[in-house]
This record gives structure tokens, C-alpha cells and sequence, in this order.
């Protein structure tokens, strides 16, 4: 009996002690508690106050870096008496006694302002803003200059790569339709980190600010599932980050449909195209077919709906994820209208059916083409074939390495090494401050170190929609060699390693977490990796199942 006890007691004082399991936080297990009337303007400002105060106090107040409390549901013990207070003058006084009730905060006597070498710094100016009391923004300055500078609960960097990694996160997902509160939460928890870890912030159009004002009214009035994704899915949209796509969201996929066509799509001189057929299937379109129908739908209007759930750094790449889902759908057929006029039905499959079906391409990575051009593509490189590339292209009149993909395996130095003469600087990278949110400075420059042997006839890099963060990297590398001439269109413009991010409602998304730019500071995010030459597909070439990116580059490489 004694054991039982002393056990007992061990388990309270754990409980205790333990930010998500205590007594007074196991009600919050079950649901927020928390009911939104009706907003008014106001209301909407105050929640925008309480949203920027709750990520400041997250990321700053040692306090909350060290654990101690459970900051999600700290914003639920707050939110009723916030909503109740009725005017920003009392709400202010209750963020000022939140902040109070934290503890005393000791003082830091190395925390700087900013530093001369800082390439983006956060924006306090809301800290002064009126409708911030000077008690209040007096408390919010004085966390800042004193805060935290130990291990944080809810942030690290990355070893040797420096994007951040993001701790203690509960995507609550027994919650598959999260309450209004939990809706709001994901809404602070997301601006918040883009306000304070995403390194391109800084281009995105309009003011930060200005989103979170206008997505309150739409998390937490949404009225389903579904509408909670989509609202979840534009939002993303926001920050341009072709990274930034949603995850397990099932009723956005149910509402797109889980079956597939073993059709690619391509948008080719403004119109929809048929660009590729899937190997091991039977199929009633033709490559180069234009669609101007879907089920008796005009394609462009199909187009207006997906684009908006489509999130992407450009335009190239929100067109991609647009072609990628409009041959979806929740039936195994559909009826496709062409520019003829002719009606055709085609089948789609389950993502079982349609993996044990199609025919992966087995072929080596390399071959040497006719005019003695070596060809590379890296969506299924090896370490092996790298070696195996510079003995056996040695020779050749020119080499063309295939980057409209997603390299199977890291290639920038290996392979780009043999294409220098020198060691060549190549990017430049942006690492956020560990102890200073919101600052970025330049972490470090990259090169390309010069190989045992260098390759010293030309290299053309094919790139387009398709190429894509580590892809682009790698363009980047090879644009490093003296001979290269990158050609294509332009790239899914989300350069460097990425950071995953959980939402409420068993939801995750990425976001570029470093920022990549050429030596000079020239950015890639959104812009991409501008090509030397300009060339893209055209219907008549994809009809007559031409790679004219391919017969570019060899014309260059052999002068025909």
C-alpha cells in the first residue's frame, strides 16, 4: 500500500510538472472551449494583437522557451476572457497581466539589437503601435532586449545546415475537424513562423500583418473539414513557396478525387496539352491532344478553381500543380472534350492500381547520344554513376545533364567538380539567428572545388517547372563551370532545405527554411534559375514526340 502511494504521488508530481498533462490542461484534450460570436472589426484588430503577442511571448520569453508551459493551450486559457473584455483598452491590460503571471525575467546582458551583418531583421514596429498601451509595449520591448538565449522548447537549427527545425508541435490529430479555437491556433502558429523563420518573407507582396487580419474571419468560421483545408491551402499561398504544400488533408484530396489518369498534362503556349502516357497502360488520348473540356467543364474554368488551391513561387509552378490535378477525380472515368470538338473517355485508377501498372524506366542514368553528346538525367543517378560518367564521357564532343526532375541522389559537388578549372564560388546561403527571431544573415558561400581532371567542352543544363529545390541547387553548381549553358524555362523557384510544419487537424506543410542566392546575392526564390536560353515545348513538337529542350541542347553542343 505504501508503494502504491509513493507511486501515486510520483505520478502527480510528473503530471504537474508536465505541460500537456496536468489536471488543468486535460480539459483541453477534448476541445478548446473556446465559442467566437459574431466579430466585429474590432474584435478582428484585438485577435491580430493577441496573435503577434502569443508568437512574440513564444519565441522570446524564456519562460516559455524553456517548456514550462503549454503555449497552445495557454492561448485557450486566455482567448475567453479576451473575447469577453469587449475593447482593446481591457485586452491590453489582460495580455499585460498574461505576461506578468509568466514570472520575472532575468536580465541578459548579451542580447544586441542588430548587427551590421544582418540581411533581414523582424518587424516590431507593432510593438509601438496605437493600439498597443505603453504598459504593454513597454513589457514586450523589455522580454526583447532580455530574451531568451538557451536551448528552446519549440525551435533548434539544424546541424550543419542551419534551416530550423521545428519542436513540440502537436498536430492534434484526433481532431480531424478542429474547433474554432484549435482553427485559430493553426492561424497563429503558422503567421508566426513565417514571421519569424521563413528567410523570404520579405517578398512576399502586401504586408505579413495585413494576413493575418484577413484570415481570422476565415478560420474560425469555417464550416467543415473541407472548408478548414482549403481555407488552410490558401493561406499557404500566401508566403509563394512552391515547398509549401499541404499534407493528409483528406477532404481536399476526396474533394479532388483519389483516382488518376496515367496522363501528364503540360501547359504549352496557353493551353492544356497532353505531354506524356504512362507505359503499361491501354490510352484513348494522343500526345499533343489539347483539352478544352473536362466532363462538359471548360478547362478554363476548372483552371480558376484549382489555381487557387494550388500554392507555388510562380506562376510556372502554381500551372504544374494545376496539370497534376485536373485529371482527378472521384470516378474511374471521365469524358475529355479536344479542340476538335471530338469527345474522348478515359480511365482512372486507385493509386494501388495505378502503381502495380505502370513501368518504372530501369535504363542507366547516362548513355552517349548519336554525335558523340554524353546525356545524363538525374531523376535515378547514382554515387557509381558518377564515377562511371567521367571515365566513359571523357571523349565525347559535349555532355547534356537532364535536370527536369528530382535528383535521385546529391550531385552538386561530385559531379560539378568535374566541370571547373578552378575552385568556383557558386551560392550564397542565409541562415536565421538562433537567439534573435526574425534575423537572417549570410551564413556562408559555397564552392564548387576543382576535381582531379575537368571537363573542358560545353555542358547544357536542360531545366524547367519540373525543376525544383535540390534541383535547383544543383543547376546552380553546374552554372558554377566555365562551359555551361543552362536552357529551358523557368524553375519551381524554392531553393533550399526545407522545414516540415504541423498544423491542427493531423495537417503538415514544408517551408523553404534557408535562404539560397548567387554569390553576388542574386535571389533564386521565385525567380528560379533563369535559363541562358529560353526554350519550351510546343504542340506540334510534343505531337511528334520531339524533346526540343534535347535537340536544343545537341545543336549547341554539335554547332548544327
Amino acid at each position: 500500500m505504501k508503494l502504491i502511494l509513493i507511486c501515486f504521488i510520483s505520478f502527480l508530481i510528473l503530471s504537474c510538472n508536465d505541460n500537456t498533462t496536468s489536471v488543468e490542461n486535460l480539459k483541453y484534450t477534448k476541445g478548446s472551449k473556446v465559442e467566437f460570436g459574431s466579430l466585429t472589426i474590432d474584435d478582428i484588430n484585438d485577435l491580430v494583437l493577441l496573435g503577434k503577442v502569443w508568437g512574440f511571448l513564444k519565441y522570446h520569453h524564456p519562460a516559455v522557451a524553456s517548456g514550462k508551459y503549454n503555449w497552445d493551450y495557454e492561448l485557450f486559457k486566455i482567448l475567453p476572457d479576451y473575447l469577453e473584455a469587449g475593447n482593446t483598452s481591457s485586452r491590453n491590460e489582460l495580455l499585460v497581466d498574461w505576461i506578468s503571471d509568466l514570472g520575472n525575467i532575468p536580465a541578459c546582458n548579451h542580447c544586441y539589437e542588430s548587427s551590421k551583418f544582418s540581411f533581414l531583421l523582424a518587424d516590431h514596429s507593432w510593438l509601438d503601435a496605437s493600439n498597443v498601451s505603453k504598459k504593454l509595449s513597454k513589457n514586450l520591448h523589455f522580454i526583447y532586449s532580455n530574451r531568451n538565449q538557451k536551448e528552446h522548447y519549440y525551435i533548434k537549427q539544424v546541424p550543419d545546415i542551419g534551416n530550423p527545425e521545428f519542436l513540440n508541435e502537436d498536430a492534434y490529430k484526433s481532431f480531424q475537424y478542429p474547433d474554432a479555437g484549435y482553427r485559430l491556433l493553426a492561424l497563429y502558429r503558422y503567421w508566426n513562423i513565417i514571421e519569424y523563420f521563413f528567410p523570404y518573407k520579405y517578398l512576399n507582396e502586401g504586408n505579413w500583418n495585413d494576413v493575418l487580419k484577413m484570415y481570422i474571419s476565415e478560420f474560425v468560421y469555417a464550416k467543415d473539414e473541407l472548408q478548414y483545408e482549403m481555407t488552410v491551402v490558401k493561406l499557404l499561398g500566401e508566403v509563394h513557396d512552391s515547398h509549401a504544400q499541404l499534407n493528409f488533408a483528406d477532404k481536399l484530396d476526396n474533394y479532388l478525387g483519389n483516382n488518376f489518369a496515367p496522363i501528364k498534362l503540360k501547359y504549352v503556349e496557353g493551353q492544356i496539352v497532353v505531354y506524356q502516357l504512362e507505359k503499361g497502360f491501354n490510352h484513348s488520348l494522343s500526345l499533343g491532344d489539347v483539352i478544352t473540356h473536362i466532363n462538359g467543364r471548360p478547362i478554363k474554368d476548372i483552371i480558376s478553381e484549382r489555381k487557387v488551391l494550388s500554392p507555388g513561387s510562380n506562376d510556372a509552378m502554381r500551372m504544374r500543380m494545376v496539370c497534376s490535378n485536373l485529371l482527378r477525380s472521384k470516378t474511374n472515368e471521365l469524358i475529355i472534350t479536344l479542340n476538335d470538338k471530338t469527345t474522348k473517355k478515359i480511365i482512372l485508377f486507385n493509386w494501388d492500381n495505378y502503381d502495380k501498372k505502370r513501368i518504372i524506366n530501369s535504363e542507366k542514368s547516362f548513355k552517349i547520344l548519336k554525335g558523340n553528346v554524353g546525356y545524363v538525367t538525374l531523376d535515378r543517378v547514382t554515387d557509381e554513376d558518377v564515377i562511371q560518367i567521367i571515365k566513359d564521357f571523357k571523349n565525347t564532343k559535349g555532355i547534356v545533364i537532364d535536370i527536369r526532375n528530382y535528383p535521385s541522389t546529391f550531385v552538386p559537388y561530385s559531379l560539378g567538380s568535374y566541370f571547373v578549372k578552378k575552385n568556383s564560388p557558386f551560392a550564397s546561403l542565409t541562415n536565421f539567428v538562433f537567439n534573435t527571431p526574425g534575423e537572417f544573415r549570410f551564413a556562408q558561400k559555397l564552392s564548387i572545388t576543382y576535381g582531379i581532371e575537368e571537363y573542358k567542352e560545353k555542358l547544357v543544363v536542360l531545366v524547367n517547372e519540373e525543376t525544383q529545390s535540390q534541383a535547383e541547387f544543383t543547376a546552380m553548381a553546374f552554372r558554377a563551370g566555365q562551359n555551361t549553358t543552362i536552357l529551358g524555362s523557368t524553375t519551381a523557384g524554392a531553393d533550399g532545405d526545407v522545414s516540415l510544419i504541423q498544423l491542427p487537424g493531423g495537417l503538415s506543410t514544408w517551408m523553404t527554411g534557408s535562404g539560397v542566392y548567387y554569390p553576388d546575392s542574386t535571389k533564386t526564390q521565385r525567380v528560379g534559375i533563369i535559363p541562358n536560353i529560353y526554350v519550351e515545348p510546343t504542340i506540334k513538337g510534343i505531337k511528334q514526340n520531339r524533346d526540343e529542350l534535347l535537340e536544343k541542347a545537341i545543336s549547341i553542343i554539335t554547332n548544327q
